[in-house]
Protein backbone atom coordinates (compact mmCIF):
# COMPACT_ATOMS: atom_id res chain seq x y z
CA UNK A 1 0.00 0.00 0.00
CA UNK A 2 1.34 3.33 -1.07
CA UNK A 3 1.99 6.04 1.90
CA UNK A 4 -0.38 9.18 1.57
CA UNK A 5 1.37 12.08 1.34
CA UNK A 6 -0.20 15.55 1.40
CA UNK A 7 1.94 18.59 -0.06
CA UNK A 8 1.22 21.99 1.49
CA UNK A 9 1.93 25.12 -0.84
CA UNK A 10 1.93 29.15 -0.47
CA UNK A 11 -0.54 30.89 -3.02
CA UNK A 12 3.01 31.50 -5.00
CA UNK A 13 3.56 28.12 -5.37
CA UNK A 14 6.62 27.52 -2.92
CA UNK A 15 6.17 24.39 -0.77
CA UNK A 16 5.77 24.90 2.62
CA UNK A 17 5.88 21.77 4.13
CA UNK A 18 4.22 18.23 3.76
CA UNK A 19 2.08 15.44 6.07
CA UNK A 20 3.00 12.03 5.21
CA UNK A 21 0.36 9.72 6.07
CA UNK A 22 -1.77 11.66 8.04
CA UNK A 23 -5.69 10.90 9.71
CA UNK A 24 -7.63 12.53 6.53
CA UNK A 25 -11.75 13.11 7.35
CA UNK A 26 -13.88 13.91 5.07
CA UNK A 27 -16.50 16.75 6.56
CA UNK A 28 -18.81 17.26 3.81
CA UNK A 29 -18.66 16.12 -0.12
CA UNK A 30 -15.83 18.36 -0.95
CA UNK A 31 -14.53 19.26 2.71
CA UNK A 32 -11.65 17.70 4.19
CA UNK A 33 -9.84 17.42 7.28
CA UNK A 34 -6.14 16.78 7.72
CA UNK A 35 -4.78 16.12 10.84
CA UNK A 36 -0.92 14.57 11.74
CA UNK A 37 2.79 15.46 12.13
CA UNK A 38 3.48 18.33 10.00
CA UNK A 39 7.25 18.44 7.74
CA UNK A 40 8.86 21.54 6.86
CA UNK A 41 9.70 21.31 3.30
CA UNK A 42 13.54 20.70 4.20
CA UNK A 43 11.78 17.51 5.69
CA UNK A 44 12.46 18.43 9.43
CA UNK A 45 9.41 18.01 11.74
CA UNK A 46 8.01 21.84 12.31
CA UNK A 47 7.83 22.33 16.01
CA UNK A 48 4.49 24.65 15.29
CA UNK A 49 3.10 25.67 11.83
CA UNK A 50 3.16 28.79 11.11
CA UNK A 51 1.63 30.58 8.98
CA UNK A 52 2.11 34.35 7.06
CA UNK A 53 -1.76 36.01 6.53
CA UNK A 54 -0.52 37.48 3.27
CA UNK A 55 -0.41 33.91 1.66
CA UNK A 56 -3.37 32.74 2.46
CA UNK A 57 -5.17 30.16 1.45
CA UNK A 58 -2.63 28.02 0.68
CA UNK A 59 -3.21 24.96 -1.27
CA UNK A 60 -2.60 21.01 -0.99
CA UNK A 61 -1.95 17.89 -3.65
CA UNK A 62 -2.87 14.56 -2.35
CA UNK A 63 -1.04 11.61 -3.63
CA UNK A 64 -1.36 8.18 -2.12
CA UNK A 65 -4.67 8.40 -0.13
CA UNK A 66 -7.18 5.87 -0.44
CA UNK A 67 -10.80 6.59 -0.48
CA UNK A 68 -10.22 10.37 -0.95
CA UNK A 69 -12.04 11.34 -4.41
CA UNK A 70 -9.87 15.00 -5.12
CA UNK A 71 -6.43 14.93 -5.88
CA UNK A 72 -5.66 19.00 -4.69
CA UNK A 73 -7.31 20.69 -2.21
CA UNK A 74 -8.10 24.83 -2.51
CA UNK A 75 -8.56 27.35 0.10
CA UNK A 76 -6.48 25.65 3.05
CA UNK A 77 -6.28 26.97 6.29
CA UNK A 78 -4.19 26.34 9.45
CA UNK A 79 -6.71 25.13 12.44
CA UNK A 80 -4.13 24.15 15.18
CA UNK A 81 -0.74 24.69 14.40
CA UNK A 82 0.95 22.94 17.17
CA UNK A 83 2.09 19.04 16.14
CA UNK A 84 0.05 17.09 15.38
CA UNK A 85 -0.94 20.00 13.07
CA UNK A 86 -5.00 20.16 11.89
CA UNK A 87 -5.64 21.89 8.35
CA UNK A 88 -8.93 22.14 6.72
CA UNK A 89 -9.79 22.58 2.90
CA UNK A 90 -11.93 22.41 0.46
CA UNK A 91 -11.41 19.40 -2.53
CA UNK A 92 -11.24 20.62 -6.39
Amino acid sequence: MAEAIINIYKRNGALLGYFRDPKISQLGDDEYEIHGVFHQADGYLASKLDFNPQSLPYWAEITGASGVKHTQLTNVYVQRGRQPATITGLGS
